[in-house]
């Protein structure tokens, strides 16, 4: 009876690891990028729960950070499910991107320009190397 209900017990703790490591603000240890136009300073900050960009395509303006808070309380609109990791929000009437990604130095600084060239996303592309025939 008793290896009965290890067997239970070890089944429930492979169904929730998994679930664990598909939200990982449960484990807020991520190093982000911090980088504002405005101070116009690379740095980086530690223990954080997640990464952060938000992009304004018109003027240009852009801003890395990470964060404590939850990410569905900074943007609880943010449809976290939708597979996209820059979504548009509206802010004093304006158009911004918001970014959040859940993985460490996830929000690389770049410009607007190449966030628009990369389809509005975070994420990293992939080119076929010329060596590689």
């Amino acid at each position: 009876m008793a290896a009965h209900r290890l067997v239970e017990l070890l089944v429930c703790l492979a169904l929730v690891t998994p679930s664990m490591a598909v939200y990982p603000s449960q484990n807020p240890r991520l190093t982000c990028h911090f980088y504002s136009m405005f101070v116009n300073d690379f740095d980086r900050t530690e223990n954080n729960r997640v990464c952060t960009a938000y992009f304004h395509v018109p003027t240009k303006t852009f801003k890395f950070e990470g964060t404590w808070r939850d990410p569905k309380k900074i943007s609880p609109s943010y449809n976290f499910t939708s597979g996209q990791d820059c979504q548009i929000k509206m802010m004093d009437g304006e158009e911004i991107y918001e970014c959040f990604c859940f993985t460490p130095l996830c929000n690389t600084p770049y410009s607007v320009d190449d966030f628009v060239a990369r389809g509005y996303t975070l994420r990293p592309t992939y080119t076929r190397s010329s060596s590689s025939n």
